[in-house]
């Protein structure tokens, strides 16, 4: 009988495996959490129907090339698919399974309860992320037909976006609007022209829209994420781009560089694209700051509020590290500006 606390009876998993063995012993296990597994070999994956109730579990017995090739004929098939994948316990074996685009792993050999804890809660955090895409999918559909619509003006576009992320998460909505804020003073700082002041704030609030992709429960996890949660949070960066890139609108454009490389750090460590320097836009660099200044600064349900003196002190201990070194002094120097905006901001939106 599946576990009814991972409320299984409305998900269907595909079992992917060319090894007999091995497919029974994970088939055995995922029989225990969902009504409905269907077992179908690599060389089917073509043909594999996929539909909104279907949870696929890439289980590979070889190297990291194997895993690559059949997680992204997975991903093809829709590529907001859940995916977990099975791999030997190898070195690199995880990493390769993760850059592949799944979004938990099970080590092999088997360990039950390992094997069991991290399928009950992948499969838990992919049941609500399709239930929440089912509200939200017309809508964001809807967002991508207006950014590329001409009849639609800039300010339309950007109003209908704040409701969407409003919509989606009031948390995150409100932390959009007041990096807004905290960008034009940086950029102020950092001698922008006006005009690309007024611009840049206008679309610093858009820089997180891709997280309307991601269920509102995961944003808010009260908990250390799975390697699986990390990989799908990171993808907003991703996702944000995919939504405004595509866009007849100059002003959408630039906000997709934003939101694309917001999470680029100044060594190259950063995230998706791992851009070093001045090869991250200045825009994502100014809004990336302000970015980790009111996270930082802002309660949340994993997290207290950091004290003035603490996030100046992160953010100095970080220059040239995850940060412009230029910007990190123009924070220094309009650091009692910046309190004031925040007692300001804090104050609103109380």
């Amino acid at each position: 009988m599946p576990d009814s606390a991972v409320s299984a009876h409305d998900v269907s998993l595909v079992l992917i495996c060319d090894d007999g063995a091995l497919g029974a012993a994970v088939e055995t296990l995922l029989l225990r959490i969902a009504a409905d597994v269907c077992i179908r070999r690599g060389s089917d994956v073509q043909a594999l129907r996929v539909d909104k109730q279907t949870v696929a579990v890439l289980a590979v017995h070889g190297g990291a090339v194997d895993a690559l090739q059949l997680a992204r004929q997975v991903r093809a098939k829709d590529e907001r698919l859940p995916l977990c994948i099975a791999v030997p316990d190898e070195t690199g074996m995880f990493e390769a399974a993760f850059l592949s685009g799944a979004d938990e792993c099970v080590r092999l050999p088997l360990c039950e309860v390992e094997a069991m804890i991290r399928l009950r809660r992948w499969l838990a955090v992919a049941r609500e992320q399709y239930d929440e895409q089912d509200e939200l999918g017309l809508l964001r559909h809807s967002m991508q037909q207006i950014g590329q619509n001409l009849r639609f003006s800039d300010e339309d576009m950007l109003r209908s976006f704040d409701r969407l992320a409003h919509f989606h998460d009031a948390v995150t909505s409100a932390h959009e609007r007041r990096v807004g804020r905290y960008t034009r003073l940086l950029a102020q700082g950092m001698g922008l022209p006006e005009a690309d002041i007024a611009v840049l704030e206008r679309i610093a609030p858009l820089h997180d829209i891709g997280k309307i992709g991601i269920a509102a429960s995961l944003l808010n996890k009260n908990g250390k994420l799975t390697p699986g949660e990390t990989m799908l949070m990171r993808s907003h960066a991703e996702m944000g781009y995919e939504i405004l890139a595509n866009s007849v609108s100059p002003l959408l454009r630039s906000a997709a560089t934003v939101a694309l490389s917001h999470h680029e750090r100044f060594d190259g460590e950063g995230y998706p694209q791992g851009l070093r320097g001045e090869q991250i836009a200045v825009e994502a660099r100014i809004v990336g700051l302000a970015d980790v200044y009111d996270a930082l600064t802002s309660e949340r349900p994993y997290k207290k509020a950091w004290t003035w003196e603490e996030v100046r002190f992160f953010i100095i201990e970080n220059k040239s590290i995850c940060f412009d070194p230029a910007l990190v002094d123009v924070f220094v120097r309009e650091g009692e500006q910046i309190r004031a905006l925040q007692n300001e901001l804090m104050l609103a939106d109380s």
